[in-house]
């Protein structure tokens, strides 16, 4: 016990001594379930103790050991089974499995031992922070939140070049692209528009406004590149800006830019209240 008393009735020696230690072991039973059994431990042979754990009883048992490896000891949570292997496939699924002791053997014997069982995922752990449970299987891969946040993982992409981005709802891996944001009609940008290209497509042939917004207004950061695309047959489009200064690149000169059907241009912003802009199509 931790305190100067203690509740728990003392051994006193002479007569009934032996029965009082067998009864406080008995009581105090619990802690040792999964425990190493000196009693038929032996060369590469396992002794481990049982008891009642989730409504189960484990009797004490024995493994088997692999000689020259690791041995990983785990007792599984639906039936008590305790068993060893010397991968950590069972070890590493906290789900179904408590661990027990990870146990080092020589050719003949074990020659080390280490108590697993109040680590994280132990029999008497703490077990995953609150929430989560393991789900990986495979170098590379990434946990997101799935349904109601449940850790769910995602496979490394399976194609060299592939980049981390979102099909709307979930992670996805796919190849590089520019997002488009199709407008038809006057439009001034959003944050969400950085690093995206806005279409003005061929169906809608009336000349548009589009307004980079103030950095007072809308902060894109520095570094933000928007490109602007004005498809076939579709009519003029002239970029703005609002309050702050867009230069075309070359001569330097301020002010509004006209795009006309097939150009292209892109805007970059260089400060915070800078922007310098360039394309095919632009005057």
């Amino acid at each position: 016990m931790a305190n100067s008393t203690s509740p728990v009735p003392q051994v006193v020696e002479g007569t009934g001594a032996v029965a009082k230690v067998n009864d406080l072991f008995d009581a105090g039973s619990q802690p040792l379930i999964g425990g190493v059994n000196k009693a038929t431990l032996a060369l590469l042979t396992w002794g481990y103790l049982g008891g009642r754990i989730n409504g189960v009883d484990v009797a004490n048992g024995t493994l088997s050991l692999t000689a020259s490896t690791t041995n990983y000891i785990v007792m599984k949570k639906s039936d008590g089974v305790v068993s060893a292997a010397t991968t950590t496939t069972n070890w590493d699924d906290s789900g179904n499995y408590w661990r027990l002791y990870s146990v080092v053997t020589g050719t003949a014997s074990w020659t080390s031992y280490n108590d697993e069982r109040s680590s994280n995922f132990g029999l008497f752990g703490l077990g995953a922070p609150a929430g989560l449970s393991n789900p990986m299987t495979t170098a590379g891969d990434v946990i997101y939140g799935g349904a109601s946040g449940t850790p769910t993982r995602l496979a490394v992409g399976a194609t060299a070049g592939e980049i981390l981005t979102s099909d709307g709802t979930n992670p996805v891996w796919a190849p590089p692209r520019i997002v488009q944001n199709s407008q038809s009609s006057a439009y001034t940008l959003v944050l969400d528009d950085a690093g995206k290209h806005l279409l003005h497509p061929s169906a809608d042939t009336t000349a548009r406004i589009w307004t980079i917004p103030a950095n007072a207004s809308v902060a894109f950061p520095v570094g933000t590149a928007v490109t602007f695309v004005n498809q076939n047959a579709g009519g003029a489009i002239t970029i703005a800006i609002t309050s702050d200064t867009m230069r075309l690149a070359g001569p330097g000169s301020t002010g509004s830019r006209t795009l006309a059907a097939n150009g292209v241009a892109t805007a970059l912003k260089i400060t915070s209240t800078e922007w310098i802009i360039s394309g095919s199509g632009l005057t």
